[in-house]
């Protein structure tokens, strides 16, 4: 099972993110969810009150040997019984799937299922991480990229899809470019304070999540090349661990990418080719 886990927790917000895009596909995703619910509910079920373990995990860069690398970080592990985890999938995808058929003659709105998408799907990691879900499916997802080993980060990645999604829909339906670059805009606040309040009340009451950064407690400064110190709760640790990322970095990467993709397909959609004779 742990073989084809962590392609299911990166495909799933994708397939999703597919049927919010385009109604064409939203009967088949619905059907895979629904697939997908039942393997969820029959897991619950055969795991029952056997209890499980899990050593949430994250990464962030720091000083190695003197080297700038990606230091993985832990946190106190978590136990729940092995019910929990599969009730929680099977949750996630039944919702899913019936949005899925309920709406699948509606177009969706940049403000309504992108939005549902980026917080229900790192509500949905925090939920299962608590619940002590295998750590294939929730943990860190390293990927090899021209000789770098980065460890790709399910609660920023499901954010980042939903934002492209509204990008996107934007790009169809916002009236002037003004609209178009606000409202990206603010679906990424709207995403982002959020996951900045969750992960300062997280820090300081040692909550055990994934936003749960009190374990870090040294980072690289990659501005100065320099390590820096962080009191476990302290103001210095939320500002560089959760203030700076989630209110400037993280959403302005995400504004920069969904704008992008998001204004190529406002182009195409206003300024189709012309079709060859």
């Amino acid at each position: 099972m742990a073989a084809w886990l962590p392609a299911l927790g990166l495909a799933l917000p994708i397939l999703i993110g597919m049927a919010i895009l385009g109604t064409r596909f939203r009967l088949a995703v619905g059907g895979i969810l629904v697939l997908l619910a039942a393997l969820a509910a029959f897991q619950s079920v055969r795991e029952g009150q056997t209890p499980r373990t899990l050593v949430v995990r994250s990464a962030t860069a720091a000083f190695e040997e003197s080297e700038i690398r990606n230091k993985v970080f832990s946190r106190p592990p978590v136990s729940a019984p092995g019910w929990r985890w599969g009730a929680i999938g099977a949750l996630f995808c039944g919702l899913w799937a019936a949005w899925a058929f309920l709406s699948r003659d509606r177009r969706s709105r940049p403000l309504g299922a992108p939005l549902a998408l980026a917080l229900g799907g790192v509500a949905t990691v925090l939920a299962l991480e608590a619940a002590a879900a295998p750590e294939a499916l929730v943990g860190l997802l390293p990927l090899n990229l021209l000789g770098a080993v980065l460890n790709l980060d399910l609660v920023d990645t499901i954010p980042w899809l939903g934002s492209v999604v509204a990008g996107c829909l934007f790009g169809l339906t916002a009236p002037r470019k003004r609209d178009f670059f606000l409202g990206n805009l603010l679906f990424q606040y709207l995403v982002h304070l959020p996951l900045a309040a969750f992960a300062t009340l997280a820090t300081v009451g040692k909550w055990g999540t994934r936003l749960d950064l009190h374990t870090v407690d040294y980072i690289a400064n990659v501005l100065i090349g320099r390590p820096v110190e962080l009191e476990p709760g302290s103001t210095q640790q939320l500002t560089f661990l959760v203030w700076i990322p989630h209110l400037l970095t993280l959403p302005w990467m995400g504004f920069l990418s969904a704008s992008g993709i998001g204004f190529a397909v406002m182009m195409f959609h206003r300024h189709p080719a012309p079709a060859r004779t």
